[in-house]
């Protein structure tokens, strides 16, 4: 089943990067899972959220966050509501449903009808 994060929330921080120093160009972002399959979509509360420096091209780690990227990180994320979970049937699915009750009812009324 392919799963990918579908990005819902990015905010562009005025904090100095670890890396080079630099007080423009941090930016945390926030993903959340969704699933898709032939027969349907979902997705789910898992959030996945990534900081990268724009100047020095990086990904910044959580070991490597200051106490005030981490106060301004936990402020974003409360700000940053993840997207309701959802389940989504797509055709195929009721194409199968559809063909599951009309073999139901062929062998019922076929039942009834030797009775």
């Amino acid at each position: 089943m392919p799963t990918t994060f579908k990005k819902y929330k990015e905010a562009k921080l005025h904090n100095n990067c670890p890396e080079c120093y630099a007080t423009e160009g941090l930016i945390v972002s926030f993903s959340h899972k969704i699933q898709d399959n032939k027969l349907f979509t979902r997705s789910s509360k898992e959030v996945k959220t990534e900081m990268h420096c724009t100047n020095c091209n990086t990904k910044i780690y959580p070991a490597r966050w200051t106490d005030d990227i981490e106060r301004v990180y936990e402020y974003n994320r409360k700000l940053a509501e993840p997207p309701r979970p959802f389940f989504k049937f797509k055709w195929l699915s009721f194409l199968l449903l559809l063909g599951i009750i009309a073999v139901g009812v062929a062998l019922a009324f076929l039942i009834i009808r030797d009775r």
